[in-house]
């Protein structure tokens, strides 16, 4: 809602990182949600196992680079209201 023109418009958001930790955790919360109904996300996410490069995200450039390697990742099998899950680990 836009307090400006009164009306409901498309928003976005903007995320400034000013620096990275050592050990970074990335969560994923994959739900839909509507007024009557909450479903889960069953589409297919592309991530890096190596290398993930987050360096031009940082909103002060340094001319470090700040790469990652996935070394974990948690996985839901099920529905919303119930199901499993399970772990990988490097």
């Amino acid at each position: 809602y836009c307090p400006s023109c009164k009306m409901h418009r498309q928003a976005s958001k903007k995320l400034d990182l000013w620096r990275l930790p050592e050990v970074l955790v990335i969560h994923l919360k994959r739900f839909s949600y509507s007024r009557f109904v909450k479903n889960k996300l069953e589409s297919f996410i592309d991530f890096p196992i190596h290398d993930l490069d987050l360096s031009r995200y940082i909103a002060r450039k340094t001319g470090q680079s700040y790469y990652y390697k996935l070394y974990a990742v948690s996985n839901h099998y099920g529905s919303m209201g119930g199901g499993h899950y399970t772990a990988y680990v490097h």
